[in-house]
């Protein structure tokens, strides 16, 4: 994969089900010319991910796609 591939970085939330409860998790995902992704990072944090998101979205030059979440 080269750099050149990437063409957007795609943020995705979902809320995961426990026996304990449930939490929100947040990816975020190099998506390729081919429309393959890669995932990059997971976690709760969505402050964090779109922080991280912007800075690779600068580098690259690319766009950021930021699904909505579901609220449940």
């Amino acid at each position: 994969m080269s750099l050149k591939s990437i063409v957007a970085i795609q943020i995705i939330g979902e809320h995961v089900p426990t026996d304990d409860g449930s939490y929100k998790s947040f990816e975020l995902n190099l998506v390729l010319e081919d429309s393959s992704r890669k995932n990059v990072v997971d976690h709760g944090n969505l402050k964090s991910i779109i922080s991280d998101a912007e800075i690779l979205s600068d580098f690259l030059n690319i766009p950021i796609w930021h699904a909505g979440t579901i609220k449940s």
